[in-house]
């Protein structure tokens, strides 16, 4: 090989070693942000901007961009860092411009070394007066790792210089060559809002990100009859193999999975599908999060078992044993053990084996209650992919021969209805065409004009707070169906009784006023309402749980409180004839 040759490979060297150090760290953000719609941003102080894009799936995490000096650079992470109170300029200009909007292509380029985010424009028609300042407004998305210190920055893309840089920059600038100019540029130490050129040379950029015209690429598996829209020429600025938007995604019939099945359904049903598989994942996190570990019930049978073996060393007459050092590393005891007024050292030893005996009861039924959460989630999951697939082959059957497109999807589910759909539906009480459920919810009629009835009457606490009384056992299950999972659910210890609802903000305890009086209304509705008292049941509605084959009006309490209330005819007659606040709206079979 000649010199000139051999001097041009050396220059490119630096160029290679960055693309082997960037490249696999920017490969993970990079598909994760391909094809999604940017939904939220927010910074931190440290140093961090956190986006938070949707795609159809089951991944939720977030993508991580760090300005940091210690750690630059962009990842995938479930934890989000604590948001600024106050948005600076970087995260309000990004709000007002990008957010909400599609991302369209996310490269990188070794020289300098940056993260490229670039946007789809506006979907909506502009209007004369703002179509110039939308056609002007930011698109794109940088982080700088070439500058020291690292950069975040919010560009416009030109596909050559404006007139305005064509004196400063022409000299060294390709025609062909992409223009950024910087909108908002935001460093640890400071924030820049002038506009200007992003760069001062042209960006060296990834080859392989951007396939030359005619480039074949692995085309992903296939039917005949694809889902496609019916413009197939992409954008010039749009490579081929990232024109893949969810209208695009192609449908085996083979490989029907989740994602795919919740985009084949009707829109509000693939809402409250994906609603109560939030719902059902979330619950089954929540009660392994509760699970005592098996490390905590070694660890208590240790302790119980040490302080049985050498409950002889405690002294005669004395409330207090200084457990000696060896005892305490071999058998996990604190460092003294203190008696209570009247108590007696084998009362301290049962009380230890009591709490094993606790812990692994609570082991034992929360592992049942694990394995049905996972069989409620695998099932029905196993009924959205059912109706999807159903769904799929009913339309491969009428469907006309060649492509067409997703929005062509709601005249289809005019003439389709597979009984996988209907078991669906009864499943999440919904009807198949939105306006019947719609009519259904709403209880009108358009004969008539009447309402449907509500499984409950409604009384207001002295702080303002709404109170709901089912009306019988089978109205009471028809009300927890409409309950919120926050809400305060109430019910008689003892006996039978009406199930209450105290309606009250998300991270906020009911006041012990409202607290008391639904109570009393609970007690009222009981066969303990001649007493004016008894033990009322105080538990959340995420902690009841209502299993199918339960007769009406039973619900499994897994987790409550219990209070005594007492209280006269005036207390009751005060809540009962006190009139609804004037910020209080009428509750609707939707929920309130």
């Amino acid at each position: 090989m000649n010199e000139p040759a051999d001097e041009y490979l050396r220059s490119l060297a630096p160029l290679f070693a960055r693309l082997n150090v960037w490249g696999p760290r920017f490969a993970p953000a990079q598909h994760r942000l391909t094809g999604t719609s940017l939904q939220k941003m927010t910074a931190s102080d440290d140093g961090y901007v956190c986006l938070a894009v949707y795609a159809p799936g089951d991944d939720r995490s977030a993508a991580v961009m760090s300005i940091r000096p210690q750690d630059p650079g962009v990842l995938l992470s479930h934890s989000k860092p604590k948001p600024q109170i106050q948005p600076n300029a970087f995260i309000q200009i990004a709000r007002k411009y990008l957010v909400g909007r599609r991302i369209r292509w996310v490269h990188c380029s070794i020289e300098p070394t940056c993260f490229f985010i670039e946007l789809e424009p506006v979907r909506h028609q502009a209007s004369p007066s703002n179509r110039d300042t939308e056609q002007d407004s930011p698109d794109t998305i940088i982080l700088d790792l070439g500058c020291k210190p690292a950069r975040l920055i919010i560009a416009r893309k030109h596909r050559e210089v404006p007139e305005r840089y064509q004196s400063v920059v022409t000299a060294h600038w390709p025609t062909n060559h992409v223009f950024y100019e910087s909108y908002c540029e935001w460093t640890v130490d400071t924030t820049k809002t002038k506009r200007r050129a992003t760069f001062e040379q042209p960006l060296v950029t990834y080859c392989w990100l951007r396939p030359a015209q005619g480039t074949q690429l692995p085309a992903r598996p296939t039917l005949p009859k694809t889902i496609q829209r019916r413009n197939e020429t992409p954008p010039e600025d749009t490579p081929e193999h990232e024109f893949g938007h969810e209208e695009k995604r192609a449908f085996s019939q083979d490989e029907m999975n989740l994602s795919k099945a919740l985009a084949l359904l009707p829109v509000h049903i693939r809402r409250a599908a994906r609603t109560r598989l939030q719902f059902l994942e979330r619950r089954l996190l929540r009660q392994i999060k509760d699970l005592p570990h098996e490390s905590e019930i070694n660890a208590a049978v240790k302790r119980a078992e040490g302080l049985r073996a050498h409950l002889y060393l405690w002294p005669d007459r004395s409330n207090t044993w200084y457990v000696p050092p060896e005892i305490m590393e071999a058998s996990g005891l604190p460092s003294f053990l203190q008696l209570s007024a009247g108590q007696k050292p084998g009362d301290v030893l049962d009380a230890k084996f009591r709490q094993v005996d606790r812990l692994k009861r609570r082991r034992s039924e929360l592992l049942e209650r694990v394995a049905e959460s996972r069989r409620a989630v695998d099932h029905f999951g196993e009924l959205v992919v059912a109706a999807g697939q159903a769904i799929w082959e009913s339309i491969s059957e009428i469907a006309p021969e060649g492509r067409f497109g997703l929005a062509d999807l709601g005249l289809y589910f005019a003439r389709i209805r597979p009984p996988q759909a209907d078991a669906l539906c009864r499943e999440l009480s919904l009807s198949w065409q939105e306006t019947e459920g719609r009519r259904e919810r709403q209880g009108n009629s358009p004969k008539d004009g009447k309402r449907e009835r509500l499984p409950f009457r409604t009384f207001y606490t002295s702080n303002g707070e709404a109170v709901h009384v089912a009306r019988s056992a089978t109205e009471g299950d028809a009300m927890l169906r409409i309950m919120p999972s926050h809400h305060t659910w109430l019910h008689v210890l003892v006996g039978e009784g009406s199930h209450v609802w105290l309606e009250k903000p998300k991270k906020v305890e009911p006041s012990p006023q409202s607290l008391r009086e639904a109570a009393i209304l609970a007690i009222h509705n009981s066969r303990l309402s001649r007493g004016r008292q008894g033990e009322v049941r105080v538990a959340t509605r995420a902690d009841i749980e209502k299993k199918k084959d339960l007769p009406p009006g039973k619900v499994i309490v897994r987790r409550c409180r219990t209070i005594l209330i007492k209280y006269d005819n005036e207390d009751l007659e005060a809540i009962m004839s006190r009139p609804p606040p004037s910020s209080a709206r009428a509750p609707s079979n939707g929920g309130v």
